[in-house]
């Protein structure tokens, strides 16, 4: 059947790739630990995207980073833009950079997430344990 989530992409069965990153670890509390840093109404195309998501995500599931080949155009774009305007004046102005995502730093927030996942895996493992798991 492959994979259901990939359903809606059934008209280019050949352009979907999928790739196992591994498995996660701990009790997977993801959207308590992100939430507080991906407020609605804070996305940004070029700073603060799915991407940064996705790369915030693996690191606290599976302790990884999103590879860094999904992330260039987006730097590169950012660059580009915060020096020269150059990505609004291709868009026509339909991009402009969002406010609400100035102070997002995706480094900060990586570390953040880590502790989180680390307090997580050393709390399971205290359950675990005194169930007598091991």
């Amino acid at each position: 059947q492959g994979l259901r989530s990939h359903a809606h992409l059934a008209k280019y069965p050949s352009e979907t790739v999928t790739t196992e990153v591994g498995f996660a670890r701990g009790e997977a509390n993801i959207m308590a630990v992100l939430q507080a840093h991906f407020n609605r109404g804070s996305y940004d195309l070029l700073r603060k995207n799915c991407n940064s998501f996705s790369d915030c995500g693996l690191a606290y599931l599976l302790g990884g980073r999103l590879d860094d080949r999904f992330c260039q155009m987006e730097r590169i774009g950012h660059a580009a833009d915060k020096y020269t305007g150059v990505v609004q004046m291709a868009t026509g102005g339909a991009y402009t950079p969002n406010p609400r995502a100035d102070k997002f730093d995706k480094e900060l927030i990586l570390s953040l997430v880590r502790e989180a996942a680390n307090r997580e895996v050393k709390l399971a493992g205290r359950k675990a344990k005194k169930r007598g798991f091991w």
